[in-house]
């Protein structure tokens, strides 16, 4: 099968979610004055976020030419109260599936930080996700489980210059006593808690222009969630990776990495 995807509305997902069986979505319901969801609003600014997110919630119970039920009609994704069998099998696999994921990327702009969400559920050799594009659009998709490197992948932006390649070590203290000096206004004492690796040190503590984390975790398993964490640079992403000893190692990586890690286990469910 093929990758599919449709942008909705966030009132159209809830409805559709509805009528396919009141299936959870990944995010908790949402009501008027749902003030979790409303901080998720990428690209909203705080003060409007609550007033945006309770407009769009009304157009669920809109029965009118603009409620949620209207538009999906007009979509072609519903038929009286039946639901797109697609978009019904994504959601359904999105609150049921065996390995569930979540990914935050925030990206810092000349007018603000950028954040994007994504949710991933995999089962039955199949892919679905549901990613926030805007105060109130998302995406879902159907894809395949061969293509979770590639979507994982393509929500990351790619960074600029040509950064090296390998690992470095750091000690956790001398990367903590790094982001303190910047926070104090005291860069130059960086050069004393590492001298070899002062420069990555000022880089991660001072000119980090973005952040990512992905977590995977299996429902109703032991296993701990696995949690990967990226750092945009100049130069592009590096990840940080705790070690023993109180140490991290600290790599240089490309959007298609950060699913590579986790595919043996996603691909198995």
């Amino acid at each position: 099968m093929t990758t599919a995807r449709v942008v909705l509305s966030l009132a159209e997902v809830v409805l559709a979610a509805r009528l396919a069986g009141d299936l959870p979505l990944p995010f908790a319901r949402p009501a008027p004055g749902a003030g979790r969801l409303a901080a998720r609003l990428a690209g909203t600014r705080p003060h409007r976020a609550e007033e945006v997110l309770d407009a769009e919630l009304a157009r669920v119970e809109d029965a009118g030419p603009d409620g949620a039920a209207a538009t999906l009609v007009r979509r072609g994704l519903l038929d009286g109260d039946g639901v797109d069998a697609r978009l019904a099998t994504a959601l359904r696999l999105l609150a049921l599936a065996p390995v569930a994921a979540v990914l935050d990327v925030v990206v810092s702009a000349d007018r603000g930080d950028r954040p994007l969400r994504a949710w991933w559920a995999v089962g039955e050799g199949r892919l679905s996700g549901l990613v926030l594009r805007g105060a109130t659009t998302l995406e879902v998709v159907s894809a395949p489980v061969e293509a979770w490197v590639a979507e994982l992948a393509r929500l990351v932006p790619v960074g600029s210059g040509d950064p090296p390649s390998g690992a470095v070590t750091v000690t956790s203290e001398a990367l903590l006593g790094a982001i303190s000096a910047h926070r104090r206004g005291r860069p130059d004492l960086v050069a004393t808690l590492a001298p070899g690796e002062a420069d990555l040190l000022h880089a991660l503590a001072g000119r980090c222009r973005g952040r990512l984390r992905l977590l995977v975790l299996r429902r109703h398993a032991a296993p701990p969630p696995a949690v990967t964490v990226w750092v945009l640079l100049d130069d592009g992403w590096r990840s940080l990776r705790p070690l023993r000893g109180a140490r991290v190692e600290v790599a240089h990586r490309r959007p298609p990495e950060l699913g590579l890690a986790s595919y043996a286990s996603v691909r198995a469910a």
